[in-house]
């Protein structure tokens, strides 16, 4: 195979992968919705920071920040209720035991959630 075909296919990789992640939330279902805020807190999400407000709806992988006068609730779908705190960081992970069975968890890295169920 000669240089520019072996080039050429390297590009059309990139571009091919580039599009696949891009598209990872567009086809994603929602971990559920932001219901109340209390200044500005920010989800990060594919390493781009986002400026959010109710009725918003959040996904797996998203990053919730809140600095020292914010505060952030969300409601799952599964109708679960979680309040994030001042001075929190959290991710929302998914993370399946036996294939069949979806599981959700909080990956907390600092601060404070309560859940209401």
């Amino acid at each position: 195979m000669n240089l520019k075909l072996k080039t050429l296919l390297l590009i059309c990789l990139v571009v091919f992968c580039g599009s696949q992640i891009n598209d990872i939330h567009a086809a994603a279902e929602p971990f559920g919705q932001i219901t109340k805020l209390k200044g500005e807190p920010r989800v990060i999400r594919r390493l781009k920071p986002l400026d959010v407000k109710e009725g918003d709806p959040l996904f797996i992988g998203d990053r919730v920040r809140t600095k020292v006068t914010d505060q952030i609730e969300i409601r799952t779908t599964f109708d679960d209720v979680i309040t994030v705190a001042p001075r929190t960081s959290m991710v929302l992970e998914n993370k399946s035991k036996d294939g069949k069975k979806k599981e959700i968890f909080l990956e907390l890295l600092g601060g404070t959630i309560k859940n209401k169920v």
